[in-house]
């Protein structure tokens, strides 16, 4: 089996194309040499070769509005809380980063930025320390939070917190609390009277989650 991924994998390196690279992912997780769910994760964020190893019906369609983006995030309740926590921990990077650009003189956003870093920390050492550490970071963002309202930034602070909390809250109810953070996505750009773009914030968590899906369900 081993020389046979390896031969799959090297047809795709050399062609590149999407098919030969679904050939090598399917052979992967026939092997356990993927983390599980690591197809269907991708294929939901509209990875061509995830969608192509496990067939069209494993991608959903794009939401197109507010009911249709919370019925597409609905979705990580199938998974692991791990998942659901990474892909909200990408949208809080960037909301914290447009968030920085337009108020740079702000301090509103200091303890938001420290919880990400806490939840980042947590997601490399997954401990009971860091459980602790990420609890103590939600409860300070909370504490920014009426002061963000003010500023038009208030759904991003609850998303961060919320984001905070899929970590501080166990595996069912955490699940739950990162799902709500990406659910709040939408309603902090409707707050600031800006366009909403789904597919590039499906493209960021994609982007965000690929590396992790793809590794060896050994690292």
């Amino acid at each position: 089996m081993d020389e046979q991924l390896r031969e799959l994998e090297r047809r795709f390196r050399r062609s590149g194309d999407p098919i030969d690279a679904s050939r090598w992912l399917r052979a992967r997780a026939a092997a356990g040499d993927l983390r599980p769910h690591a197809l269907e994760v991708l294929a939901h964020l509209g990875h061509e070769p995830s969608v192509l190893a496990l067939g069209p019906a494993s991608r959903s369609l794009d939401p197109d509005g507010p009911p249709g983006w919370c019925a597409w995030t609905d979705a990580f309740g199938r998974w692991d809380r791990e998942i659901a926590v990474r892909a909200a921990l990408a949208l809080g990077d960037l909301i914290l980063e447009e968030w920085t650009r337009v108020r740079p003189e702000a301090s509103t956003h200091a303890r938001p930025r420290a919880a990400l870093k806490a939840v980042r920390a947590w997601l490399e050492d997954p401990s009971q320390d860091g459980i602790a550490a990420v609890e103590r970071a939600a409860e300070a963002c909370a504490e920014t939070i009426i002061a963000a309202v003010d500023e038009g930034w208030g759904f991003a602070a609850e998303m961060i917190r919320s984001t905070a909390w899929g970590v501080s809250r166990g595996e069912s109810s955490g699940r739950e609390a990162a799902i709500a953070a990406l659910q709040r996505l939408h309603f902090h750009y409707q707050e600031r009277d800006g366009e909403a773009s789904y597919e590039f914030f499906i493209r960021t968590m994609r982007d965000a989650l690929e590396p992790w899906c793809l590794a060896s369900s050994g690292e």
